[in-house]
C-alpha cells in the first residue's frame, strides 16, 4: 500500500495518468513504442494489432497500422 502511493505520485509527476484524446498518455507511449518496434521487426505487427484492439484504438490507428503491414510485405 505504501509503494502504491509512491508509484501513483511518480506517474502523476510524469503526466502518465493524464489523458490524451481520452486515453492515458502511458498507453499512447506504449503504442508508439510498439509501432517503432514493429517498423523494425515486421514479426511484431500482429502483436501491435492485438494491442490496438485491446485498448479499443484500432480504428484511430488503422491507417498507420495498415501502412506498416504494407511496408512489411514489401520487405518480404
Amino acid at each position: 500500500q505504501d509503494s502504491a502511493k509512491t508509484n501513483i505520485r511518480q506517474l502523476q509527476q510524469h503526466h502518465l495518468l493524464e489523458n490524451a484524446g481520452g486515453v492515458p498518455r502511458a498507453v499512447r507511449r506504449e503504442i508508439e513504442a510498439a509501432f517503432l518496434a514493429a517498423s523494425k521487426n515486421p514479426g511484431l505487427i500482429k502483436n501491435l494489432g492485438r494491442q490496438l484492439q485491446q485498448y479499443g484504438l484500432f480504428e484511430e490507428y488503422q491507417d498507420r497500422f495498415f501502412a506498416l503491414v504494407k511496408a512489411g510485405k514489401e520487405r518480404d
